[in-house]
């Protein structure tokens, strides 16, 4: 039978949190007196056990020390231990891929540290730490009846610029082999992170009874907390993003590295398929959404700020039932973009209601980042659904429009009370659908999103939609194909563009429609997703590519890339194109980008391909 020698302090509770080395026998003692060191049955429940116990030592390798957590877990999970992470200088390097199996708590001595730890040398944090250097593998998985605390997560190798950021793996995600319930996500700290806590249950799971709680982080890819399939509602409360998250040992991102996070259109908290949802003190800097409250997801949103964003709630419906969001006594400052046509504290479409009690809205110029220091109006409502909108008592400053509410959806319905404007004046409002509407200069949105801007220069950092995916317009196939919208799996938005069946040549062609992409053909990037269900439907050996053009068709003024290039896995992929690398077929003018193709001419089998998301930024 194991047994562990810990130190334990007896008040009201008895707390195991140091460990010693050595064996004792074990004392007796009166409630209150402190306990010398003696023999614990790891059997009974509850009780916590060091990693280092198990091997997992500041001097092992990452390798070595992965197989011994995961040896300290799966002898855990029976009995419903406690591991914990004794701080040591400098952390414990560890490998990707552990599987955090059922019942089983992972404890360290921190809570969240918001601005660091520091080692020794100033370099670094310290503490109960893991240090991570995996890209191939999320740090780790959690079953069911799980908690992770208490703990500092670490990627030395990440840059803190605009360029070169790695794409780790999620650091924490749920299973995708079995539904997960009931599990504990607090005092966290991320250092260096892409995309820290992916709870998005795959189609034909879903989780339940989750918990997101005092965590602290800024996520290159800028996102921070992903939820997708929670049944039963969850919480996430008093969470913080900020860039200056590693300033106590010495690292601090530049506005080109937070402009480049801002770039990529994502949303610091993102829910769909979720209802009963609660976030309360949750707050952001320098993402480019703060929080998306997709078609099929209902609750509360409370106490909230969200600083330095473009838009900073983005609410979908699907139905006038159950879509509902409450959003109230909050701060938005959206002054973050490209063109302040596109900058709104709220944009909303689809059905459902949106009720807005007290939150405050107002810009202003911001250093850290690129900032333009107002937004285009309080709230934009669009879509073709019946959206209702309610707000009250919300201060609504530093729009340019001249009114705070734009209304393209004329079927909306809105009423507001007791607000004030920019002009610091009482603002009453009312309409009912089937009125004037939105004046005539407001921008056309296509499908509830931005479109692209039809003039500019390249910005660094800053993204332009080719095309959200979310219609069919402009979208074409051929052959056996079928084209359609899928509105379940998506990776933004409310849906992507699908085309499932078997046909050699043109898999996908969207025209129609010019995008100014603001790039150069140096520094220029076209990124999407895009999923394939079977890679091995397709024979990358014969001709297969994906073509952009100036001219209205395929093989002038062209860019293309070979589809093999794409290094594609069944399931979802991110596609990152550097301009600069594309075969090319006479010059491609940038500013005028109105034609793709995707093809291949090697597709053997049946095959359903989606993509979604498609954008260009500049390095």
């Amino acid at each position: 039978m194991r047994k562990l020698s810990i130190i334990l302090i007896l008040a009201a509770l008895l707390l195991p949190f140091a460990f010693s080395c050595e064996k004792a026998d074990t004392e007796t003692t009166k409630p209150g007196e402190i306990l010398d060191t003696i023999d614990i049955d790891l059997t009974d429940v509850g009780q916590m056990v060091s990693i280092q116990e198990y091997g997992v030592l500041p001097s092992n390798t990452a390798a070595q020390n992965k197989i011994a957590l995961q040896k300290a877990i799966d002898e855990a999970s029976a009995a419903g231990l406690a591991l914990y992470v004794s701080p040591c200088e400098d952390g414990y390097k560890c490998d990707g891929g552990i599987v955090l199996k059922k019942n089983v708590t992972l404890i360290g001595a921190h809570g969240p540290t918001g601005r660091g730890t520091k080692n020794k040398k100033g370099d670094g944090p310290t503490g109960s730490l893991f240090v991570i250097t995996d890209t191939d593998n999320p740090f780790i998985t959690v079953e069911s009846a799980t908690r992770i605390s208490g703990i500092q997560f670490y990627y030395p190798n990440q840059p803190n610029g605009a360029s070169g950021v790695i794409k780790y793996k999620s650091t924490i995600c749920c299973s995708s082999t079995e539904d997960v319930s009931g599990v504990t996500i607090s005092d966290l700290t991320f250092y260096g992170e892409y995309l820290p806590m992916d709870f998005r249950a795959p189609e034909g799971h879903h989780c339940s009874a989750l918990r997101f709680d005092n965590c602290y982080g800024y996520p290159l890819s800028g996102q921070f907390i992903m939820v997708d399939r929670c049944e039963g509602g969850f919480t996430i409360e008093h969470c913080h993003i900020n860039p200056a998250n590693m300033r106590e040992f010495g690292k601090s991102f530049s506005s080109g590295g937070i402009d480049a996070v801002m770039s990529k259109g994502t949303y610091a908290y993102w829910i769909d398929h979720s209802d009963n949802v609660s976030l309360f003190d949750v707050f952001t800097f320098g993402t480019y959404g703060g929080i998306y409250l997709g078609p099929y997801s209902y609750g509360q949103l409370t106490s909230f700020n969200l600083d330095c964003v473009n838009v900073g709630v983005r609410k979908y419906g699907a139905t006038d039932y159950e879509a509902n969001w409450e959003i109230s006594q909050g701060s938005i400052i959206a002054n973050a973009g490209f063109d302040v046509k596109y900058v709104h504290p709220f944009l909303v479409s689809g059905a459902g209601h949106t009720s807005i009690l007290a939150v405050n809205a107002f810009s202003g110029t911001n250093s850290a980042l690129t900032a333009i220091g107002l937004s285009q109006d309080y709230i934009y409502i669009t879509g073709d659904d019946v959206p209702t909108v309610s707000m009250v008592s919300c201060s609504m400053r530093n729009y340019n429009a001249s009114e705070p509410i734009t209304i393209v959806n004329l079927k909306a319905k809105v009423k507001a009370l007791n607000c004030n404007d920019k002009n610091n004046s009482f603002f009453n409002y009312e309409y009912n659908g089937g009125g004037p509407g939105a004046p005539d200069d407001v921008p056309e949105y296509f499908e509830g999103d931005p479109p692209e801007p039809e003039e500019g220069d390249p910005v660094s950092g800053q993204y332009t939609v080719f095309d959200n995916c979310d219609s069919k317009k402009c979208w074409y196939t051929s052959g056996d194909f079928t084209l359609s919208v899928n509105k379940g799996d998506k990776t933004e938005g409310v849906g992507c563009i699908c085309v499932s069946g078997k046909a050699k040549d043109q898999i996908l062609r969207r025209e129609g429609r010019v995008c100014n992409s603001r790039t150069t053909l140096e520094g220029g990037h076209f990124m999407f997703d895009m999923y394939i269900s079977d890679v091995t439907a397709i024979d990358f050996a014969a001709e297969s590519s994906l073509e952009l053009t100036s001219a209205g068709i395929y093989d002038k003024e062209e860019l293309n890339w070979s589809l093999k290039a794409f290094n594609l896995k069944n399931g979802w992929n991110q596609v990152d194109l550097k301009l600069s690398t594309a075969n090319k077929s006479g010059t491609t003018d940038l500013k005028n980008i109105n034609y793709l193709r995707m093809y291949s001419l090697g597709i053997n089998k049946s095959v359903t391909i989606m993509v979604d998301n498609m954008r260009f930024y500049e390095e």
